[in-house]
């Protein structure tokens, strides 16, 4: 009897764990406007989403969920973004207190057994981050310098 109890104990404390996992990648989908255009945006809500980013995502499976993956973080520093697992070029806005500090634009993909690049907020320190696919920099016209206020819909 205490065996079966230990297995159930086991499989209870494995389903938990699984649970936990998911839920602390828990991504959401949000509807916003930045520059008077309406986007949907994939917010990482915590560090472990944040980490995962896009990574395994095809272009096409992304652009069906959302026009862009916004990064927020409670404090200013310099901010290194890699590109592991990545299926498409994109672009990275790197942005403090709403302010545009840098714009890079089509970042590549890293090719298959190729080491992922690594990409980074320096010399700014920056407490937002918005990826967009390749040309999305462009086509909602974000330049270095312009405030860009982040309201949800």
């Amino acid at each position: 009897m205490k065996k079966i109890y230990k297995i159930i104990i086991s499989v209870l404390v494995v389903a938990l764990s699984i649970f936990i996992v998911f839920a602390a990648t828990a991504r959401s989908t949000e509807t916003i406007e930045i520059l008077g255009q309406d986007m949907r945006l994939i917010v990482a809500k915590n560090s472990l989403s944040q980490t995962k980013g896009l990574s395994g995502i095809s272009r096409e499976d992304f652009l069906a969920q959302a026009d862009g993956m916004l990064f927020t973080f409670k404090d200013q520093k310099e901010r290194t973004f890699w590109m592991k697992g990545m299926e498409f070029n994109i672009d990275i806005v790197w942005l403090r207190d709403g302010k545009v500090m840098k714009v890079e634009t089509s970042i590549p993909a890293p090719e298959k057994g190729e080491e992922p690049r690594k990409i980074h907020s320096a010399p700014f320190e920056v407490d937002t981050v918005l990826e967009l696919p390749e040309g999305g920099a462009y086509r909602y016209g974000i330049v270095v310098g312009q405030m860009i206020s982040v309201l949800e819909r």
